[in-house]
């Protein structure tokens, strides 16, 4: 299904999913702002590509935040990235890490996040 009317989502999805993520984006041509509430880690994840960019993406999605992201994880820097180097006319990516103590890695991936390619020059990143 296609859902024309739809500009606000919020959504939960585990890594395990990731690589239906864009398709399902695709049946939301017109979301202007996303909510990933609960990004879960599988015990085993998969090796996947995130290649499909959905039209949202290069069109409208203006507002991502993701609750409880674990940095660490290659599955979340790759949600992360996906967004920031191929969404044309994103405002703002907020990112709410999982409660954990910072470490020295954590601080070197936000620098890193903080200064990584984006597509939208008017993008600023929100770390907290």
């Amino acid at each position: 299904p296609i859902f024309n009317n739809l500009y606000r989502l919020q959504a939960a999805f585990s890594s395990s999913e990731l690589q239906l993520f864009p398709t399902f984006l695709e049946s939301c041509p017109v979301l202007k702002n996303l909510i990933i509430l609960d990004y879960s880690v599988s015990e085993e994840p998969e090796q996947f590509e995130l290649t499909n960019v959905p039209r949202c993406l290069t069109s409208t999605l203006e507002y991502v935040e993701i609750k409880e992201l674990i940095m660490r994880e290659k599955t979340g820097i790759k949600v992360v990235n996906y967004f920031l180097e191929n969404s044309a006319v994103l405002k703002n990516l907020s990112l709410r890490l999982a409660d954990s103590p910072m470490t020295t890695q954590d601080s070197e991936i936000n620098r890193k996040l903080l200064t990584s390619t984006k597509l939208s020059r008017s993008c600023e990143v929100s770390v907290y």
